[in-house]
C-alpha cells in the first residue's frame, strides 16, 4: 500500500487507512465522497461477518482483489492482492479469442471447431447462416455434443453416411487423416 510503518503502527481506523490509500491513488476514486464513506461502513460490516470481497480497478491500470475477514478481538483483516497481471492476461486471452472468432467469421465457408475431447470450441457466422442455429446453444447434459450436432445435421439433410463418419472423426483420439465429402440439405441445397 506504500503506507508508512509509523502511520500503520498508530493503529488507524479503517477510514483513515482508506483515506491515506486514496491520497496515494491506491483505491478506486469515488464519484461521490459521501457514498464512498457509506460503502466503507458497509465494507467494514460485511468484512466483520466474513463476506467482503471486491475488485478495485485503479486509474493507473492496477487491479486489486480485496478480501475482508473478521480477526480476533474485534479486529478486521483486509487482504489486498495485486491481480493486475492476472487481469491483463485474462483480457489478452479474451481479445485473442475475439480476434480468432472475427477471423473465422470473415470466412465464406461454414466452420465448426471441436476440441480433441469432441467438445464444440467455436463456429462461424457462415455456419450459423447455413444451419440457422448457433451450435453453442445446443448442449447435451451427457456431454455428447458431437453426437447431438451430428444428429442435428442428419435431421436437416438428405440421408448420408457422412454424419456417421463425421461423428467417428470428431470422437477419435490422436492424429487423424483429413478427408472431404459433400452432402445435400433437406431443401436440396
Amino acid at each position: 500500500t506504500t503506507l508508512p510503518a509509523d502511520f500503520l503502527s498508530q493503529r488507524p481506523a479503517l477510514t483513515e487507512v482508506l483515506d491515506a490509500m486514496r491520497e496515494r491513488a491506491m483505491i478506486p476514486e469515488p464519484r461521490d465522497y459521501r457514498s464512498w464513506k457509506r460503502q466503507i461502513a458497509e465494507m467494514e460490516q460485511a468484512a466483520n461477518s466474513g463476506h467482503y470481497e471486491a475488485t478495485w480497478t485503479l486509474p493507473g491500470g492496477q487491479t486489486y482483489r480485496v478480501t475482508g475477514r473478521p480477526h480476533p478481538n474485534g479486529a478486521l483483516a483486509l487482504m489486498i492482492e495485486d491481480i493486475s497481471t492476472e487481469i491483463t492476461r485474462t483480457r489478452r486471452y479474451r481479445a485473442d479469442l475475439e480476434l480468432g472468432q472475427a477471423v473465422i467469421d470473415a470466412l465464406d465457408e461454414a466452420i465448426v471447431v471441436f476440441s480433441p475431447a469432441g467438445m464444440l470450441v467455436m463456429s462461424n457466422a457462415a455456419y450459423r447462416r447455413l444451419w440457422g442455429e448457433d451450435p453453442a446453444t445446443m448442449v447435451d447434459p451427457a456431454g455428447g455434443q458431437a453426437a447431438l450436432l451430428c444428429n442435428f445435421w442428419r435431421d436437416r439433410s438428405a440421408p448420408s453416411a457422412l454424419w456417421d463418419r463425421a461423428e467417428d472423426f470428431i470422437g477419435a483420439l490422436g492424429p487423424r487423416p483429413g478427408w472431404t465429402d459433400s452432402f445435400h440439405l433437406s431443401d436440396g441445397t
